[in-house]
């Protein structure tokens, strides 16, 4: 999956992830296309957003796109892996539970 957020025809933003059936965002994810697979969730695997067009709800429309698509398409939840300094952001938008973090990231369903 990936998705652009756009403004006047120039891309200012972007997320993209997988199909899985793994609960949480696996490295072999990135380097194996063998383990993208239609089952129930999705995870993410990157967000962009242009520097110079941060902190103005492009991130935020991009992560919340996710699991209405997740959602169209069957899938129980979305899978999101993070550094620990980004939870205050990605848990202000997540509808669902924490998986318990690491020294380094945290998990949760949005």
């Amino acid at each position: 999956c990936f998705f652009v957020a756009e403004d006047d025809g120039a891309i200012v933003g972007h997320i993209n992830g997988c199909m899985t059936d793994f609960d949480t965002c696996r490295d072999e994810l990135y380097h194996d296309a063998g383990l993208h697979r239609e089952e129930a969730r999705i995870t993410v695997f990157g967000l962009v957003v242009d520097p110079q067009r941060q902190h103005q709800g492009i991130g935020a429309a991009l992560v919340r796109h996710f699991p209405e698509v997740a959602r169209q398409r069957g899938k129980e939840d979305v899978v999101l892996t993070c550094k620990e300094r980004l939870i205050p952001f990605y848990s202000s938008l997540a509808s669902g539970c924490w998986g318990a973090p690491t020294a380094s990231t945290a998990s949760l369903l949005v």
